[in-house]
C-alpha cells in the first residue's frame, strides 16, 4: 500500500485503530461516490462493466469542477490546491460521462493501416479524461477497445447505449454488438450475485475467521 501511494502521488495519512469518526467519513465518501457514479451509468445506459470508469470519471470532476470556500472566502478546487496533481483540462473533464465522442487518430498511429490512405476515423464514448496528459480515454465501439485520443470531438446530448440512431456507421450492427455486451455482463453479474450467496468469495475477516475456527488448540493453551 505504502509503495503504491508513493508511485500514484498519493498522501498516506494514518489514523488510530478503530477511530470510528474517521471510519464514518470514510464510507460516507465511498457511498457519495457511488452514488453518483450510479446516476452517471444510468443516464448513459452502459453495461456494468463501465462501472470503473464511471468512477474514475467522477472523481477527476469532483476534484477539477467542483469548488469549496475556506474560512478567509476564498474558493479553490481540490486540483488547484494539489497542484500538479492532474493533467487534464476543462474541454477534457466537462464531457458527460458516456456521451459520443468522434476522433481522428494520427498517420502514424498503429490503428491506421496505409498512412494518410487508411481509415483514421472512430466512434465510441467518453470514459474519463487522462490524469497523466490532456487527452481523454474513449471507448471504440467498432474494435470495442480503449483509446487515448488527444483530436476529438464531444456531443453531451447523444448517448450511444441509450440510442444507437447517433452512431455515424452501421448502428444496427453496432447495437447487435451493444446487446451482446449487455448480456455477457448480466451472466457476469448474476456469477457474482450467485458465489456471493453461497460464501465463496470471503473478504480478509472472513478468511481470518474460519482459519481460527478450524485451527486446533491444544488442551495445555490457557
Amino acid at each position: 500500500m505504502v509503495e503504491y501511494c508513493v508511485q500514484n502521488n498519493i498522501i498516506l495519512q494514518t489514523v488510530v485503530a478503530y477511530n470510528h469518526t474517521m471510519q464514518a467519513r470514510v464510507e460516507g465518501a465511498i457511498g457519495y461516490v457511488k452514488q453518483h457514479s450510479r446516476v452517471a451509468m444510468l443516464t448513459a445506459n452502459v453495461p456494468t462493466r463501465f462501472w470503473p470508469q464511471a468512477t474514475t470519471d467522477f472523481v477527476h470532476k469532483k476534484n477539477y469542477l467542483w469548488y469549496s470556500e475556506d474560512t478567509s472566502g476564498k474558493c479553490s478546487t481540490a486540483h488547484e490546491r494539489m497542484q500538479p496533481a492532474f493533467a487534464g483540462t476543462r474541454d477534457t473533464v466537462a464531457i458527460p460521462f458516456g456521451s459520443r465522442v468522434v476522433s481522428t487518430l494520427p498517420r502514424e498511429h498503429s490503428r491506421v493501416v496505409n498512412g494518410s490512405f487508411g481509415d483514421r476515423f472512430v466512434e465510441g464514448i467518453y470514459l474519463h479524461a487522462d490524469s497523466q496528459t490532456p487527452t481523454i480515454r474513449m471507448f471504440d465501439l467498432a474494435s470495442r477497445t480503449e483509446l487515448s485520443v488527444k483530436d476529438f470531438k464531444s456531443y453531451p446530448d447523444e448517448y450511444p447505449f441509450r440510442d444507437p440512431t447517433c452512431l455515424t456507421r452501421s448502428p444496427d450492427t453496432l447495437r447487435k454488438e451493444l446487446a451482446k455486451m449487455r448480456v455477457e455482463d448480466e451472466a457476469d453479474d448474476q456469477l457474482i450475485a450467485d458465489q456471493l450467496q453461497t460464501h465463496v468469495i470471503m473478504n480478509r475477516s472472513q478468511s481470518l475467521s474460519i482459519i481460527c475456527l478450524s485451527t486446533p488448540v491444544s488442551s495445555d493453551v490457557v
